[in-house]
């Protein structure tokens, strides 16, 4: 009786008669996953469940049709990975490219943005490209485009960016997946010539909608947020803001989904229906708007789901042909997976189907809830916040436990009163002589906004509702995710809350402590291009140790540029610690006050808190750590400068102090020097000491030896001498640079001195961060790049 009433509740969520085409849908995700990767267990696994299921339905539509999606779904598969190559090769020296100007961005002085190159006939390959703006005259010709283009230039082509640190952002990957293989730096263009063709007559239509629009709203803060949540132009909103909202858990109110085309087919009904156009014939209007309506908008993954499910609603209802929306989400997926498979991959793909697809599951159950709409809202977000939880934690390695709540009060404040305002003012923008009206609108719009970004900017800064997740293996996903659909399963039968209480809690426990129950060690020299930063994880993830904390050094750039940049780079620093589960440093320790050491020291300090922070004696009064201690006066950090002789013990882990021997300024040779054995191995650590205080260092530690030596100054030919590695005889050394950088480092005659000892060296600017992995008398070394 219990498995025909667990039958009945899934038939149940799939729907009696329709809707259940979403289940063959459904199983060519493991199909394609297969396909890409045949190996893959879990994939298998899936597979396999799906198959049975399909078959205990008995019915044999389904299966006829589950077997025709998935020879077509394999077909256009392998097709796709057979077609995703380059045909063009690195020693191009120059090419035609075709750009449209909906796809360019000027930051400062740099050009960037998405193109294509014919390579034949009727073929073209696309590519990323970026180009240093030369004069304020060119960036305006730029700025002036309204027409897809044929830039004639000189270029320089580059193989993207693989992820130099564990589980960080892969450039490369990301571009593969949309069928891109090169980063093109334009060096010179010869000329730009307009590219008419019919298929580019929307791009140009949209571009002249957003220069109305920006031409006709004089608030440039409203215009941004109109341009984000109604036309998928996000990047006039600042970086930070943006950090804020994703931080609070409301991003996915910029990206466009079903409740902006709800709003737009409501209000669109309305209007046609003032206009006198009748019910029976307003079907194909609305159809002609939707998709008028996606052009303007772009083609992302949430926009092209909301539009086609919709659009294939409506057509139902234009042939009086009732569709059940599951059917419609179902074939919109089916249609996405088949347009590019390697979607699935993509977070953008699995948080708007997954969060989209449960609310057409629950929808039904939603309704009978009957309430006052704040609370139905509340059920809803709650919902939404719960199924997100793994996508947010394998992606972004980080959960905020107030995003419920949040979700709450923005849902309801931006769906009932920002999206009408919003879509007001686009139609007016749209209406001749409203620039008074709207002058007058957007001035308290403009207060509504920046109280509504403030707010969002205090939220963000609370700490202790971040709950960092890191990122676990895939089995952990995998429970968590059934746990999610017993949830749903519970919530459809209405049943006590209890029990999904407690699956609640149990999700929790899994991704909270299972990292204190992992014996495994690590130590981790992460690539932080030309600097330092190396992580000690102890077995069972007790009390953690960060040694420098690495900060690029720009040359050459604007105030404004080298901002960015050093905010991108710490960013990338503050990533990389979450995605290993990092949610403290128990102690920081920095070896000097170079700015490659200490850089990233303030943003750390704002993302991740620092019980104890230990540098040479002296530096205080130097450089960034001086500007730090004076900005930090309240940090709840304890300071401890260190000197020959101390000592820094944090649990298991236990670093003796070798240098400096005396106080100085924070300078290479007063860089602190840690002697440690961990995981079996002595490990030594200079930070930039160079040659006279390695020669002093040896006279006062006559037996002095490693097993692992950290070189010193990233390899620079001023330290590392022959004596020191004599005496030394490391068989490991670690090198520490930053990929074809400046300085040359490491210099060729510390590697000749490292081979000719026969030490193995690994180096982060050709391996990207090296992983030492231990466990008891196990000891095992990794590089990202492999």
């Amino acid at each position: 009786m219990k498995k025909a009433k667990n039958r009945q509740v899934l038939i149940k969520l799939l729907g009696e008669n329709k809707g259940y085409y979403l289940l063959s849908v459904l199983s060519t995700i493991p199909l394609v996953l297969l396909i890409l990767s045949p190996k893959n267990l879990y994939a298998w696994g899936l597979f396999i469940i799906f198959m049975i299921r399909i078959i205990r339905f008995k019915k044999k539509s389904l299966l006829f049709f589950s077997i025709v999606i998935m020879v077509i779904t394999g077909f256009l598969t392998k097709s796709y990975i057979g077609n995703n190559y380059t045909q063009l090769s690195m020693d191009t020296p120059s090419m035609e490219i075709i750009i449209d100007p909906n796809h360019l961005k000027i930051n400062e002085n740099l050009l960037s943005g998405a193109g294509k190159v014919q390579t034949g006939n009727f073929t073209y390959e696309k590519i990323v490209f970026y180009y240093p703006i030369r004069s304020p005259q060119e960036e305006k010709q730029f700025l002036q485009l309204k027409k897809s283009s044929i830039l004639h230039a000189n270029v320089v082509l580059k193989v993207p960016e693989k992820a130099r640190n564990l589980y960080q952002f892969d450039y490369q990957d990301y571009l593969f997946y949309k069928g891109i293989h090169w980063s093109v730096q334009v060096k010179e263009i010869k000329s730009i010539e307009n590219h008419d063709m019919f298929l580019n007559k929307t791009s140009e239509i949209r571009m002249n909608f957003l220069q109305l629009l920006h031409n006709k709203i004089p608030n440039g803060k409203l215009l941004q947020y109109i341009q984000a949540m109604l036309f998928n132009q996000v990047n006039g909103i600042e970086t930070e803001v943006m950090d804020s909202y994703r931080k609070i858990g409301v991003i996915h109110l910029f990206s466009i989904s079903g409740m902006h085309i709800q709003f737009l087919i409501t209000y669109l009904k309305r209007m046609l229906l003032f206009l006198g156009i009748t019910r029976e014939t307003i079907n194909p209007f609305l159809l002609l708007g939707v998709i008028l309506y996606g052009f303007l908008t772009g083609g992302s993954v949430g926009i092209f789901r909301a539009i086609c499910i919709n659009s294939i609603l409506l057509v139902g209802e234009i042939f009086k042909r009732k569709i059940d929306p599951k059917d419609a989400f179902a074939f919109t997926m089916l249609f996405t997976i088949w347009f590019n498979p390697y979607l699935l991959f993509s977070i953008s793909f699995q948080l708007s189907y997954a969060l989209s697809g449960v609310l057409y599951m629950i929808a039904p159950r939603l309704k009978e809830i009957h309430t006052f709409k704040l609370l139905q809202v509340g059920i809803l977000a709650c919902i939404m916040t719960i199924v997100s939880f793994p996508f947010l934690s394998y992606h972004f390695f980080e959960i905020n436990g107030l995003s419920m709540f949040v979700n709450i009060l923005f849902s309801y404040f931006f769906s009932g009163y920002l999206f009408p305002v919003f879509w007001l003012v686009t139609l007016l923008a749209i209406v001749p002589f409203s620039s008074g009206v709207l002058f007058w609108i957007s001035i308290p719009l403009q207060k509504v906004l920046e109280i509504t970004e403030r707010f969002s900017e205090k939220l963000a800064e609370v700490q202790w509702s971040l709950f960092v997740t890191g990122r676990k293996s895939f089995f952990y996903y995998l429970v968590v995710c059934i746990l999610i659909v017993v949830f749903l399963i519970l919530f459809e039968q209405k049943k006590s809350l209890f029990v999904p209480i407690a699956l609640g809690f149990v999700s929790f426990f899994i991704f909270h402590f299972i990292t204190t129950l992992n014996p495994v060690g690590k130590i981790v020299t992460l690539d932080v291009g030309q600097g330092d930063a190396v992580l000690f994880i102890p077995p069972f993830h007790q009390k953690t140790v960060l040694i420098d904390t690495g900060g690029r050094v720009i040359f050459g750039e604007s105030e404004d540029d080298k901002k960015d940049f050093l905010l991108s780079h710490d960013k990338k620093l503050v990533s990389a610690l979450k995605a290993l589960g990092i949610r403290e440093l128990d102690a920081v320790i920095l070896t000097h006050n170079d700015f490659d050491h200490t850089g990233s020291l303030p943003f750390l300090s704002q993302e991740i808190q620092i019980n104890h922070l230990y540098f040479p004696s002296g530096s205080e009064n130097e450089g960034i750590l001086d500007r730090f201690l004076l900005e930090g006066k309240n940090l709840k950090t304890n300071l401890h400068p260190v000197g020959t002789t101390d000592k820094i013990i944090h649990g298991v882990l236990n670093f003796e102090v070798l240098w400096p021997n005396k106080v100085g300024k924070g300078e290479n040779n007063d860089s602190v020097v840690l002697l440690s054995k961990i995981g079996g191995l002595v490990w030594l650590f200079t930070g930039d000491l160079e040659a006279k205080g390695e020669e002093t260092l040896l006279r006062m530690y006559p037996n002095l030896s490693c097993d692992v030596l950290k070189i010193g100054h990233h390899g620079s030919n001023t330290s590392t001498t022959e004596k020191f590695l004599k005496q030394l005889n490391p068989s490991t050394a670690i090198i520490s640079s930053g990929k074809n950088n400046r300085y040359g480092h490491p210099h060729p005659d510390v590697l000749e001195r490292l081979v000719e000892r026969d030490t193995h060296i690994f180096r982060t600017d050709q391996q990207g961060a090296i992983h030492f992995v231990y466990k008891g008398n196990q000891k095992n070394w990794l590089h990202v790049l492999q």
